[in-house]
This record gives C-alpha cells, structure tokens and sequence, in this order.
C-alpha cells in the first residue's frame, strides 16, 4: 500500500481562509455586538450574586426571627431589604438587556447601509 502525502496549508492560506469580508460598519456592529454581550453576562453575574447574597441574608433573618420572636421587626426589616437588594440586581438586568437589545437595532440599522 502507498502512502500519499497530503499537502498542508500555509498559515497564510488558512488565514485568508477565515477572513470575513465585511465594510469598516460591519465590523463596528460586531465590535459593538461583542462589547454588550459582555456587558450582558456581567449583569447575569450580578444578578445572580445578588439572588445568591438576599437568599442567605434572608434564610439568617428567618432563622434568627423563628430563635427570637422578640426582635422579629428587626429581621423583618432586613428581609424586606434583601428582598429589595434582588429586585434592583433584575431591574438593572432588564435595563442593560433593553438597552443592549435597542442600541444593537440602532447599530444594525445602520450598518446594513
């Protein structure tokens, strides 16, 4: 049996190979879209500390309240500020999601000119 000898592309052929034709636009949508997806998951991450953080805080008031009913407006008060806390982490989610979702229309619109 004989062996063929299979050519290998250059570096240089594999890269032009990879390339995207795009206008100096398209790149900027990309550049763009790349940036806020970042600045998405970086919402995700708070949120989710911030669910993570109200969720303990708020399992500690319970447990302390159920110990000592007799300060049990004290802990109350700190749930409803855990509960409070969780609520703006989602709310600032929503906000960067709408706004990524908004300027990349705008973006898009534009690019595609």
């Amino acid at each position: 049996m004989s062996e063929e000898k299979v050519a290998q592309p250059t570096p240089q052929q594999v890269q032009s190979s990879l390339e995207i034709n795009t206008s100096g636009s398209e790149k900027a949508y990309l550049s763009a879209a790349h940036t806020l997806a970042i600045a998405f998951q970086d919402s995700v991450d708070n949120m989710r500390n911030m669910n993570s953080i109200s969720a303990t805080t708020i399992g500690v008031a319970l447990a302390k309240c159920l110990a000592d009913p007799g300060h049990s407006g004290h802990y109350m008060a700190t749930i409803a500020q855990a509960r409070a806390m969780a609520k703006d982490a989602r709310e600032n989610f929503d906000q960067i999601g709408t706004s990524a979702t908004e300027l990349l229309d705008t973006l898009q619109s534009v690019a595609s000119k």
